[in-house]
Order: structure tokens, then C-alpha cells, then sequence
């Protein structure tokens, strides 16, 4: 009943408010986490974000949903999490809707969690060679040089502080059970979206 409870009002069907989508979101999450509940998640990710866009406007738009999976994504989940998380923060940051800043400015967190937790992050820093044997910068080299998409900056730079302290080590949690199935809408576009969100016009 709980459960169920807390999916409506992240699915905007109990409460349209805000702040109650987020502290849904946040409890949905952290009951995946600490059940072990995780398998799928990055799958669900993978689905929500097929037709859906952070800039994207819809007249009733289930966003709570995708800010729950990033915040679980921050705790659980193996490396095939780091997939949407990284489609998220390629979003261009001036065409993100308002109703999706939240979800934008969380994943960098998420993405480094999930880099430390599943060992990944000796691989990202790691500098290869070209094949002219030129160096070859890293991921984190180039996540770090991008000028246009300042979430995956802060993402490398949250793994390299996280990967310098003793107290975050790789913990990676084997799921004991599928993600909690959430029926997500068909993507309905708005043709307007007034004063929360950008780039669209007003009606004439």
C-alpha cells in the first residue's frame, strides 16, 4: 500500500505538488536500495528516456518517476546505470524544462557514486594511447575539458573527490528482486509551457 502510495505521488496522481514528488521520489529510492530491489533499474531508466527528453514538456508529466530512479541509481545499481545517467547530463543545460532541474542537477552524483561503487573509476582516469602515440586523454580527461555541458564536469569532479575519500569504497550489492514496476504514460507532448519551462512559445 506504501509502495503504491508513494508511486502515485511521484506519477503526479496523488499530489501535484513539488516538494511532496521529491520526498516521494527520495523514499521510493532509498526502499530500493536498502531491499536490494535494483534489477532493472538501469533498463527502466533506458525506457523512460527512449521518448522522453529533460526538455521535453508534457501536460502531466511523470518526472517524479525518473528523479526516483536517479536517486536510486546514486545508492544501487551495477555499472549499467552510468548509460542514462550520462544521456541525462549530455542534455543541453539551457533547454532543460524546470520540472526536470532537479533530475539534471542530481545525476552527476548519482554518476559518481555508481562509478566508485562498481570499481570503474581507475578505468575512467586511465590515459590511453592514440594510435599516432599521441596521448590519449581519459574519460575523465574529456568529461573534464567539456564546455558545453557542465553536469558531466561536476560528475568527474564528484568521482575524483569520492575516489580520495576512504570512507566511499566499492560495494557493489548483488539485487535481490526486480525494480518495483511503475506504470509510466505514453510520452503526451504539451504545445505549451507557459512559465515553467523554456523555449516554448506562447500561445498567440
Amino acid at each position: 500500500k506504501l509502495l503504491a502510495n508513494l508511486q502515485g505521488m511521484m506519477l503526479g496522481k496523488r499530489s501535484g505538488d513539488r516538494e511532496t514528488r521529491y520526498a516521494a521520489a527520495a523514499a521510493w529510492a532509498n526502499y530500493v536500495a536498502r531491499s536490494g530491489r535494483s534489477k532493472g533499474l538501469a533498463a527502466a531508466m533506458n525506457a523512460y528516456l527512449k521518448d522522453r527528453t529533460l526538455s521535453a514538456s508534457e501536460a502531466s508529466s511523470p518526472w517524479g518517476v525518473l528523479y526516483g530512479y536517479v536517486l536510486a541509481a546514486e545508492q544501487t545499481g551495477g555499472a549499467e546505470v552510468l548509460a542514462p545517467l550520462e544521456k541525462i547530463m549530455n542534455e543541453a543545460p539551457g533547454s532543460i524544462n524546470a520540472e526536470n532541474e532537479q533530475i539534471y542537477f542530481s545525476a552527476p552524483e548519482a554518476w559518481a557514486r555508481a562509478v566508485i561503487r562498481n570499481g570503474k573509476f581507475a578505468e575512467y582516469a586511465q590515459r590511453g594511447m592514440g594510435q599516432d602515440g599521441a596521448p590519449k586523454p581519459s574519460v575523465i580527461d574529456r568529461m573534464l575539458l567539456s564546455k558545453d555541458r557542465p553536469m558531466l564536469v561536476a560528475a568527474a569532479l564528484r568521482a575524483i573527490a569520492l575516489s580520495r575519500d576512504p570512507q566511499v569504497t566499492q560495494s557493489v550489492r548483488s539485487p535481490t528482486g526486480h525494480l518495483p514496476a511503475i506504470d509510466v504514460p505514453v510520452f503526451a507532448p504539451s504545445t505549451y509551457v507557459g512559465e515553467y519551462g523554456y523555449g516554448a512559445a506562447s500561445p498567440g
